[in-house]
């Protein structure tokens, strides 16, 4: 299921640097506005298959929160927030910090993003599925999120395209590795019949990080330059592996 969207990550920023390039950003924002159109086309040929013995009306269904979960869940949910704030904080500000200080041309950058986010997710969610089902989920979060800091503070020292992007991707092949695991973890927390509130609960958290982290990355860059925000990413890498410690691995029923 992971590897579906990446194929459009691949494929999309390398379209996109070329429209972009070739025919001006007005023929790019129309080319995106039909992809979203066609994308629209297999939901709608798309029924949810609804099984009978599981329906229930929401006027009977009793609402208690086993309190035994609410630390993991909040451990886990600001592990998913300080994550975020780790690539958040540098990836609205990449295009710029590449342009301006590496040179890349609109092509290069889209080459680049698929490389760093199509590729590498695409090509580790098997090994990453392997993975999860071999050797402890914790340990495997902690390995896609503990070396982050290493590869995201030598970003800045460095003026070679070629040494940025294999640091980027080093750092993203890991956090995808981890991904299947992470998914893993976060459904052994929770009791079957309230999985549907605890995401909402662990995704309202963690999306907060997307919300104010691009503001956050945009102002250090233009205030203080433009390593600042890959020394404050690698600080929330720091946090977000230090809130592992939190989440304890339960069994998942099958």
């Amino acid at each position: 299921m992971n590897m579906a969207w990446p194929i459009g990550v691949i494929i999309g920023p390398m379209i996109g640097g070329f429209i972009s390039d070739s025919l001006g950003w007005s023929a790019m924002m129309s080319a995106l506005i039909v992809t979203y159109i066609c994308g629209l086309v297999p939901v709608l040929f798309t029924a949810p298959h609804e099984r009978v013995h599981e329906r229930m009306s929401f006027q009977r269904m009793s609402f208690q929160i086993d309190r035994s979960i609410i630390k993991p869940l909040l451990f886990y949910s600001f592990f998913q927030f300080f994550v975020g704030m780790g690539f958040g904080l540098t990836n609205t500000i990449l295009p710029t910090y590449v342009t301006d200080i590496l040179g890349m041309t609109k092509e290069t950058i889209g080459i680049f993003w698929s490389i760093c986010f199509g590729v590498t997710f695409l090509a580790t969610q098997i090994p990453g599925g392997r993975l999860a089902e071999r050797f402890h989920l914790r340990k495997i979060l902690i390995l896609g999120v503990a070396l982050a800091p290493l590869f995201i503070i030598t970003i800045p020292s460095t003026r070679s395209i070629l040494v940025f992007e294999a640091l980027y991707t080093a750092m993203t092949t890991l956090w995808n590795l981890s991904v299947p695991a992470g998914n893993v973890l976060f459904l052994s927390l929770l009791p079957n019949d309230r999985r549907g509130f605890y995401t909402g609960v662990m995704q309202t958290i963690a999306m907060a990080s997307w919300t104010v982290a691009p503001s956050i990355g945009t102002f250090l860059y233009d205030f203080y330059g433009p390593a600042l925000p890959f020394y404050a990413s690698a600080i929330s890498f720091i946090l977000a592996t230090i809130t592992l410690i939190g989440v304890k691995e339960n069994k998942v029923d099958r």
